[in-house]
């Protein structure tokens, strides 16, 4: 029978697609199914491809598991990397997933089961550099410490690109920045204080450290060293080359300090950048009816309601007046622009 016959190839068609593994397969799928659902309905031919059809639902099943397993490896591939991470590929598989809710419909829960572990890995995951960042010790102390931050900082950071389709990233992103960036304003604040960038203090330093340099190459310059490096306060080369070292490890942890607080800062006014935009997306939205006469009888109504929707989105992430979120846009790029005066 031509139509029997006919199901067998959808069946061979869908483990050729499997087989080439394409960005595409899973789509092309759903219509190769849905075609063979739909002759299925048929009575008389509905017990007679059972055995194809369930072998279909049986290849599928297997290549959603494949899938599970290619992102188990990118995940284990991510953890292991350092700083930014590329997360494209994950997201593209991701992709491809999230498009197969339609595999619910043959195969009850297994779609859900499978996203819910990527969910639950994903989750786990940013959980984890969360807590690796909250038990760090970052006081201008521990400056060592300022560049594992670093690394995890780079590492949720990179994770951005997912929460689109992951939304419960966004509380932990998010809850590491705050967290981040709380730690080194108070850093920043004691930088500010001890070490007056600015004003006095870098420029001694600097006028010291050249002038150690200078004894240096007196040093170099004679055959006795005791004249000259005493005459300067240092009994030897090595008091003088130690506490040119010393001076460089200071100015390097100090930079370093810096570089991080920039990080996070550029990384916060990113994120408010989106919000921003976001806020005027909302109030800028087109209402979907195009007939004026409607637009005139609502558009107060629909007005007040943009405003509300808008400002709603604005107190979701703590802020209960567009202005407020204008003073924090005003008070970070003025850190900013402390912090790029800093590096100078």
């Amino acid at each position: 029978m031509k139509i029997i016959k006919y199901v067998d190839e959808i069946n061979i068609r869908i483990k050729k697609r499997f087989e080439t593994r394409g960005g595409q397969t899973l789509e092309d799928v759903e219509k190769l199914v849905k075609d063979m659902d739909d002759i299925r309905t048929i009575p008389e031919i509905e017990s007679r491809t059972a055995e194809t059809y369930y072998n279909t639902i049986e290849n599928i099943r297997r290549y959603m598991q494949d899938l599970q397993r290619d992102t188990d490896k990118l995940l284990t591939a991510i953890d292991q990397q350092l700083g930014m991470t590329n997360y494209r590929p994950l997201a593209r598989s991701l992709l491809i997933l999230k498009r197969a809710d339609w595999i619910n419909h043959i195969s009850p829960g297994t779609y859900d089961e499978l996203m819910h572990r990527i969910t639950e890995q994903l989750v786990e995951y940013a959980q984890q550099l969360q807590d690796s960042l909250t038990k760090l010790d970052l006081r201008l102390e521990c400056p060592d410490n300022v560049r594992v931050a670093k690394e995890i900082i780079d590492k949720i950071k990179s994770m951005s690109i997912l929460e689109t389709d992951f939304p419960d990233l966004e509380q932990y992103t998010t809850n590491i920045f705050e967290y981040f960036l709380q730690c080194t304003t108070a850093v920043f604040d004691s930088i500010q204080k001890y070490f007056n960038f600015p004003d006095k203090i870098v420029c001694q330093e600097i006028e010291e450290l050249n002038q150690f340099k200078e004894t240096n190459k007196k040093y170099d310059s004679l055959n006795s060293s005791g004249v000259s490096l005493g005459k300067d306060g240092y009994p030897n080369i090595n008091a003088s080359n130690d506490k040119i070292e010393q001076l460089k490890t200071t100015q390097t942890r100090e930079l370093e300090a810096i570089q991080t607080l920039k990080l996070v800062m550029d990384s916060q006014m990113d994120k408010l950048s989106s919000l921003m935009q976001k806020y005027n997306d909302i109030l800028n939205s087109r209402p979907e009816s195009g007939a004026i006469k409607t637009l005139i009888n609502v558009f107060r109504g629909r007005s007040q309601n943009k405003e509300m929707k808008a400002l709603d989105h604005l107190k979701q992430h703590g802020y209960e007046r567009i202005e407020d979120m204008h003073d924090t846009i005003s008070e970070v790029r003025h850190k900013l622009r402390t912090i790029e005066y800093k590096e100078l």
